[in-house]
């Protein structure tokens, strides 16, 4: 191709302001060139409104889910969203975790589409559906709508469904939100879907499943067959997503239905059922990689199995998370939060010696995770995992946030059947844990609980690093908590000679506060010589709610904003210049 002068002169222009914007945009910016990118191979999951429970609910797996179902009415409006209240407590749940949730519109419906064709077919009616949709993303906060039209069958109703979407598209994208199309994987039903939606959808989900019987209903070849069908077609693979059905034919019965009843799960077949077990859902999902597909569809994520048998978790499995090669990330995505619980197996996910050290090359437990190190099922429970065959010099990195600061409660899940062994724990790089010593518990699966406490923890976003120091130890779990008062005045004050309980020389006002609201409260010294001051609230059996430190100002005052506390008793541990008070605040 020959570009003239002018038209040279003008596109290089826009590639040197591009270059401009891009290093200010750099340069401004806290991440360096190397930081994470967040893979854009989805992982998209119906969910039913008749049968879920957020609990069970595997978002650190997912991209997206599809909230089933509503119906348009032939006028434009909308049927009514099942179980609202759960919906509002899935989505929660899943913005926490950077998951989207969409409603889904339409399935099937014994291919009685009235409402969708007469809604489709006049314009006042298709503006009134689409003013009905967005008021219902904005009333729930959902990030999409999923359109399953089954199926556009005469020449009216596919243009009618093509104006649909273009219209649908318009108004979605004005709100930043996404729109996806549940489609045939071939044959007639996907023949009637025109090309032109193909540039205003984001992205397709391909029921690559149901469409034949016995053993094909939803095989490997099944999958490829759709796959090449919309290629050829014109629709970018970047925009499929192929379906996987987490349910098997003729019966329907669902996966962990069929598992819970004897099925092998890296099987397909099972006494006149055919379903997809973990082998082929890892053929299907290296399928959608190599071919550099949107991703994969599950329908529906509550018909799958637990534990070893979870096809979620070999998905999960078989999807490269990307990550700077010099820095590891949280394995769920999200880091864990101190305090709380870590599971010693949900470690960071990154390179050999920058998220781990192992000394062998590969996982000799063979469990959980690919990497080299070595995990195994815990004996006592098939659906937990522990770091087993440890030795000396190993270590894990776990990407976590602090949310408090002072030292809290370590407690460790070990087990060993040799004793005298250790371990420590590190925070950036410095020892918070000392030598943690793991006993002799009577065995390799006999659990038994180490508990130390911490030095002193700042609040923010840091890397965890357990060391093992020796081995032949397992180690299962690591549980931080709260101090209680107690114990934090005993480690507080370990240097400091004073009576806890006098109060002379600092006057707290007003004493008491008033529930139902935040409490502003007044810390007054009678001298001047205090310049920080360490304040910590607790409840009357020791829990501690708030520790913070301040400045105190020209008149000796510090103005602490307590949280919205109930009726009772409550004690300020206020501490300042190696002197410490003590003194109950009380809250009507």
């Amino acid at each position: 191709m020959i570009l003239n002068k002018n038209r040279y002169s003008f596109l290089m222009l826009c590639f040197i302001f591009w270059m401009m914007e891009s290093s200010v945009i750099l340069a401004q910016s806290d991440t360096p060139l190397m930081s994470k990118t967040k893979t854009s191979f989805k992982v998209v999951a119906f969910l039913p409104s008749w049968s879920i429970s957020e609990d069970v609910i595997p978002f650190n797996s997912l991209t997206h889910l599809q909230y089933a179902s509503i119906r348009p009415t032939s006028n434009g409006g909308v049927t009514m969203i099942e179980n609202p209240q759960r919906l509002e407590e899935v989505v929660s749940k899943a913005h926490a975790n950077d998951v989207k949730v969409g409603i889904a519109v339409g399935g099937w419906s014994n291919l009685k589409n009235e409402d969708f064709q007469e809604m489709a077919s006049e314009p006042r009616y298709r503006q009134n559906f689409i003013s009905n949709v967005l008021l219902l993303l904005e009333k729930y906060h959902l990030d999409g709508v999923d359109v399953n039209w089954q199926y556009p069958s005469t020449d009216v109703d596919q243009t009618n469904y093509t104006e649909l979407l273009n219209e649908l598209s318009r108004a979605l994208h004005l709100k930043a939100k996404y729109l996806s199309a549940t489609v045939a994987a071939s044959g007639e039903e996907a023949d009637k879907i025109q090309n032109q939606v193909f540039s205003v959808v984001d992205f397709f989900n391909l029921q690559a499943y149901d469409a034949a019987a016995g053993q094909d209903y939803s095989s490997y070849a099944i999958a490829l067959s759709g796959i090449n069908y919309w290629v050829n077609r014109g629709l970018p693979s970047s925009k499929i997503v192929l379906g996987i059905p987490f349910h098997a034919q003729p019966t329907w019965k669902s996966y962990k239905t069929l598992v819970s009843e004897g099925a092998n799960a890296n099987t397909d077949a099972h006494k006149g059922n055919f379903y997809n077990g973990l082998y082929t859902v890892k053929q299907k999902t290296q399928l959608a990689l190599d071919r550099n597909m949107g991703g994969i569809m599950i329908s529906d994520i509550t018909q799958d199995a637990t534990g070893k048998n979870s096809l979620m978790q070999a998905i999960h499995q078989s999807i490269p998370r990307q990550h700077d090669l010099q820095n590891s990330i949280p394995f769920t995505g999200t880091r864990h939060n101190i305090p709380g619980v870590i599971e010693a197996e949900q470690y960071d996910i990154g390179e050999e010696g920058i998220a781990y050290h192992d000394a062998l090359p590969e996982n000799a437990g063979g469990a959980f995770r690919t990497d080299a190190v070595d995990i195994e099922i815990n004996a006592s429970d098939v659906n937990d995992y522990k770091v087993a065959g440890i030795q000396a010099g190993e270590w894990l990195v776990y990407s976590v946030n602090v949310t408090t600061s002072g030292s809290l409660n370590l407690d460790v899940q070990v087990a060993s059947a040799v004793g005298n062994k250790s371990f420590h724990i590190e925070m950036n790089g410095v020892d918070i844990s000392g030598k943690i010593v793991v006993p002799n518990t009577g065995g390799w699966g006999e659990w038994q609980t180490v508990a130390v406490a911490t030095t002193n923890l700042s609040p923010g976003k840091k890397k965890m690093r357990v060391v093992m120091d020796d081995g032949d130890f397992n180690l299962n779990r690591i549980t931080f908590s709260r101090l209680s008062t107690t114990e934090a005045i005993a480690e507080d004050d370990q240097e400091v000679n004073v009576e806890i309980e006098a109060v002379d020389g600092v006057t707290v006002h007003p004493n008491p506060g008033v529930s139902g609201r935040p409490q502003y409260v007044t810390v007054t010294f009678n001298s001047s010589d205090h310049s920080d001051v360490n304040v910590l609230l607790s409840d009357i059996n020791g829990y501690v709610l708030q520790n913070e430190t301040h400045s105190v100002d020209a008149e000796n005052k510090v103005i602490l904003s307590l949280p919205n506390l109930p009726n009772g008793v409550y004690v300020l541990k206020i501490k300042s210049d190696g002197r410490s008070w003590s003194k109950r605040y009380f809250v009507k």
